[in-house]
């Protein structure tokens, strides 16, 4: 069979239609989103193909299967969020943070309820936003209580983030030096 590229496992992904009816929802709100999901997925995939001879478990394709899938589904929840939150060039009300903040709660719920995605997947959705220190949010999730495909994706949507700003790699770099503590080190 080969070797397991993530390129060439985000292309074999089977996707129900129900998940593709949310993804194409997804699309419509915000066109920005398909690029930054893509993106995440195949930064997550590539960060787990690097360290899988550090983290053994990482060699194991149906975890890569859940990473690749996690990074798609990720901010899925965005669905439920004012579409101005994310054209307002204004400062965001308190009332708009706490329906952004929602996101990952809702995306949990949506991959678990429509999709029927396993628990590894909606703990990774539920936890993208949580960092090792403890000061993430939805829950406040620190340390070995995060799921570990979850600070994949934590580390992966910065990135992705951060390129999407037109941001040279360098710059990431130098960001992970000024925030050591949000990610685990061993991903970092």
């Amino acid at each position: 069979m080969g070797e397991i590229t993530p390129v060439g496992l985000l292309g074999r992904l089977n996707i129900s239609p129900q998940a593709g009816t949310l993804l194409s929802v997804a699309n419509n709100r915000n066109p920005k989103s398909r690029e930054h999901l893509t993106l995440v997925a195949l930064i997550s995939m590539g960060l787990a193909y690097s360290i899988r001879y550090k983290e053994p478990q990482f060699k194991d394709s149906q975890l890569l299967s859940n990473i690749a899938i996690a990074g798609v589904f990720h901010d899925i929840g965005e669905i439920y969020v004012d579409p101005e939150f994310f054209v307002s060039k204004a400062g965001i009300s308190p009332q708009q943070w706490q329906s952004f903040s929602a996101h990952p709660i809702i995306g949990a719920a949506l991959v678990r309820e429509v999709v029927g995605l396993d628990n590894v997947c909606q703990a990774a959705i539920l936890q993208h936003h949580e960092r090792v220190d403890g000061m993430g949010y939805p829950l406040g999730v620190s340390g070995k209580a995060m799921s570990p495909v979850a600070n994949l994706l934590a580390l992966a949507e910065m990135g992705a983030a951060m390129r999407g700003r037109g941001c040279p790699l360098h710059r990431i770099d130098i960001a992970l030096k000024i925030v050591p503590h949000e990610f685990d080190p061993a991903m970092v």
